[in-house]
């Protein structure tokens, strides 16, 4: 896996590409890379994911250290990393704008995202968006669905909790271990 550095011009690369925290890369963040992969192979194309450093203040548990996400990702099959710090920039930036800086970095084949996507100044950006992106910009977009376990979603949030409750052997299931 290569770590993308945007302190230097990147060439255009077309890729299959998602973002977001990623924290635990739990079961359902395997699922979403594992459909990545698929698609990376049909189409002859690398998998890029873009990821944040210092996430926000929101996240009062973090599930792994960067170096441990970085890890879990490569043995996902991610082929470029870009780890973007969660700057007040980027926090303040809009949807559109999240996109087209996108766009900039890379040439996006089909976006790949969590039903439950949010991104850009207060999670203003969400699937209908980046579908809408996509189609005006003659690219792909797949979203998907969460995950359940027990009838409950599965997502970082959840793990956290049971972290929290002392739930430990539960997380770890989820988290895929």
């Amino acid at each position: 896996m290569e770590i993308v550095e945007l302190s230097s011009p990147l060439p255009q690369l077309s890729v299959i590409f998602s973002f977001g925290i990623y924290d635990g890369v739990h079961l359902g963040h395997q699922y979403l890379l594992s459909l990545m992969r698929a698609l990376s192979q049909a189409r002859a194309l690398p998998v890029a994911v873009m990821t944040f450093i210092d996430p926000p203040k929101a996240i009062s548990l973090e599930l792994t250290s960067r170096g441990r996400r970085r890890a879990l990702l490569e043995r996902q099959g991610v082929d470029l990393l870009v780890e973007l710090p969660f700057s007040q920039a980027l926090q303040r930036m809009g949807a559109k704008e999240f996109l087209q800086m996108v766009s900039t970095l890379f040439s996006v084949d089909t976006w790949v995202v969590g039903s439950d996507v949010g991104f850009g100044k207060g999670r203003e950006g969400d699937k209908n968006l980046l579908c809408a992106h996509a189609l005006e910009n003659n690219q792909r977009a797949v979203v998907v669905e969460r995950l359940c376990h027990c009838d409950q979603e599965l997502s970082s949030s959840r793990i956290r909790e049971l972290l929290l409750s002392g739930r430990e052997q539960e997380a770890s299931v989820l988290l895929g271990l």
